[in-house]
């Protein structure tokens, strides 16, 4: 029988990455949006601690969810998913003519240093996301072996901080060429994009001497709003300095699945060819294989650790190829 993935389009030519599409004004009242996202302190890091050991130390990078498959605790918020404005920018980013909104987030960054270039973890028909270990999802989308079955996803960003730095870099053209930089002061500005398949990272937010650390802050840290305006981060029993009202450097995270046409969300909605456990150990088997690597497939793989550390050391993240700060510290 014919598999789906050899009959249909794929949505996103693997040459060119989807366009970039910028929007003003993409919210009606977005000084109301930021203090509904102020009323809802404090904000935990948006990894766990275990993360931030790898990593070497946390950044003071927190988060809000409104809506999600995990938070659903902001459900009176959920109509935000569907502004017509980030919904139009999807379709021309993607040349798509159905648009799925998914979930809706707040990036909170206290003055720090710039992250790592990097992708975010992209969705895979038959990959239920909750169920693998996050090593694993990490290996399939880094491999680049597994794009017949991803769910094309668009990310569409709104930012709000008026302070001199800031900015939202990325790579539209791949990492070989120059960078693209969204730069503040900018209040109600959005970009739509790929951000899944596209290296991108906010750059260092705020004055350099305000600035925290990697790893100042403690795994565990909370962003608080102060009743009378400002901020604090507690770690446990320790607060660090206050910052003030404007040095918080806010982002809505907009995601959403896109369509080509009918066709290709019927293969979604169907599941007539979905990715599998079994077809991913085959893929990465026969791509090891080719590699020269010598070991085969043992009996259980999620469960074998020395296995693990092989595959994540054969499917990096791409962006260390290209960036030095996207190695661990």
């Amino acid at each position: 029988m014919e598999s789906m993935t050899d009959t249909l389009t794929p949505l996103r030519p693997l040459a060119k990455m989807a366009d970039v599409v910028r929007i003003e004004n993409v919210w009606d009242e977005p000084d109301a949006l930021i203090e509904s996202v102020k009323q809802r302190t404090p904000f935990n890091l948006i990894y766990g601690a275990a993360a931030y050991d790898k990593l070497g130390g946390a950044d003071p990078w927190f988060r809000d969810y409104w809506v999600s498959e995990k938070h659903s605790d902001a459900s009176e918020l959920v109509h935000h998913l569907h502004n017509p404005k980030l919904i139009q920018a999807a379709k021309r980013a993607f040349k798509a003519t159905i648009v799925r909104p998914q979930s809706l987030c707040w990036n909170l960054h206290a003055p720090m240093v710039a992250g790592r270039p990097h992708f975010d973890q992209a969705p895979y028909r038959g990959i239920d996301r909750e169920s693998l270990p996050t090593w694993l999802l990490f290996v399939i989308h880094h491999s680049q072996l597994f794009l017949p079955w991803v769910v094309p996803s668009t990310t569409g960003l709104s930012f709000f901080y008026r302070g001199r730095y800031g900015a939202f870099e990325y790579w539209p053209d791949g990492p070989d060429m120059p960078s693209v930089r969204e730069a503040p002061p900018f209040w109600n500005v959005g970009v739509v994009t790929d951000n899944e398949f596209m290296f991108h990272r906010p750059h260092a937010v705020g004055e350099p001497e305000r600035r925290f650390k990697t790893g100042e802050v403690g795994n565990d840290a909370k962003l608080h709003h102060l009743p009378g305006g400002g901020w604090k981060i507690v770690d446990g029993e320790r607060e660090h300095r206050r910052l003030h009202e404007d040095e918080i450097r806010f982002s809505m995270v907009w995601k959403a699945m896109v369509f080509k046409d009918e066709a290709a969300e019927a293969v979604f909605d169907n599941h007539t060819d979905d990715l599998s456990l079994d077809i991913v150990w085959d893929v990465l088997g026969d791509d090891l294989k080719a590699r020269g690597v010598s070991r085969g497939l043992p009996a259980e793989p999620m469960e074998d650790r020395q296995f693990r550390t092989l595959l994540l050391r054969e499917y990096p993240n791409p962006g260390q190829h290209y960036f030095p700060e996207a190695k661990w510290r």
